[in-house]
């Protein structure tokens, strides 16, 4: 993502000031001694589990982002509210490539039929898969059945994996390939 595109999304997100925003975030220190965003694996997951929270506030206000997001974060200590806010901002732009990742591998199923939870569980991860280099895809593939558990149904994990499992293999098909002909 180049940095003007940053800026808007950060203009679009943030109603906070510039001080207070840098406030929140880790210090180097901490980005270099832990992993993604300095957050431990639990906080990830925790991140996560609000992003979920925040996509379901939002698809069943029908709200707009800044509005639900703003809100989410309000009270939040800001220990991964980092993450969390890229992750939303990445689903929310990326949304029609994320939509067509799931209709795409779900011929069996109308898009609109799949149980809410599902697919926003599908956002979150396909646009991690997508869009979060640094995260390992099966990483973020075990973390999306884990939390379909918790918060789905009993077949939502399978269904989860089936899917991501497919994105996951065409990017490293695609990946693969854009390898193959750089060595030509």
């Amino acid at each position: 993502m180049n940095h003007s595109v940053d800026n808007q999304l950060d203009s679009k997100f943030t109603a906070q000031s510039e001080e207070e925003a840098l406030r929140n975030l880790p210090s180097d220190e901490e980005l270099e001694e832990g992993p993604l965003y300095g957050l431990p694996l639990q906080s990830r997951r925790e991140a996560r589990e609000l992003v979920l929270k925040i996509l379901y506030s939002r698809e069943m206000s029908g709200d707009n982002w800044h509005s639900v997001t703003e809100y989410s974060f309000s009270d939040d200590s800001g220990k991964y509210s980092r993450f969390a806010r890229d992750l939303c901002r990445k689903i929310q732009f990326g949304a029609e490539e994320i939509d067509r990742e799931i209709i795409t591998r779900s011929e069996r199923w109308d898009f609109n039929r799949i149980a809410v939870i599902d697919k926003l569980i599908l956002r979150m991860a396909i646009a991690e898969i997508l869009y979060f280099p640094d995260i390992p895809p099966k990483v973020t593939i075990n973390e999306a059945i884990e939390i379909a558990k918790r918060y789905s149904t009993d077949n939502s994990s399978r269904f989860v994996n089936g899917i991501l499992d497919s994105v996951f293999n065409d990017q490293r098909n695609r990946r693969n390939n854009a390898v193959s002909k750089k060595k030509k």
